[in-house]
């Protein structure tokens, strides 16, 4: 048991979202949501002005949107940042190659059942997070230009 313990902490290092920053105590997250949603509002900014491609710049909005839906839902729950951001990459690299997108959805289940296994997140935190990333994930790759 103490090595499953052990593969599901490394598995959610692994899988965290910003690794050098903590936010697993909801309270934690009231100071770091303004940070998250003002350097994400600043790279779509700055992004738009270098006149990236439509794709690129539509990504930066949604990721916006992921943060500032995120931070509201944290006056009710903690949604999982880790399996947000795993469903989201794993559906923008699905549209990028079907293996990478394989590969990611795989990582993607590890992570999901790593939050659950350390008890960081309820199931509905966990599945929250997948739903909002998927939905992210589809708006940002899949929406028609």
């Amino acid at each position: 048991m103490k090595l499953v313990a052990q593969f599901a902490r490394t598995i959610s290092w692994i899988g965290h979202p910003l690794i050098f920053v903590s936010v697993s105590v909801r309270e934690e997250r009231k100071r770091f949501y303004p940070w998250a949603i003002m350097f994400s509002a600043l790279g779509t900014l700055i992004i738009w002005l270098i006149r990236a491609p439509f794709f690129v710049v539509r990504g930066g909005l949604v990721t916006l949107a992921l943060f500032l839906v995120a931070a509201i839902a944290n006056f009710r729950l903690k949604l999982s940042l880790h399996t947000l951001f795993a469903a989201y990459c794993t559906v923008v690299l699905f549209r990028i190659n079907a293996v990478c997108g394989t590969v990611a959805l795989i990582l993607a289940g590890l992570v999901f059942w790593s939050r659950l296994f350390l008890s960081r997140h309820t199931l509905v935190e966990a599945a929250g997070g997948i739903a909002l990333g998927v939905s992210g994930g589809v708006i940002a790759a899949w929406w028609p230009q």
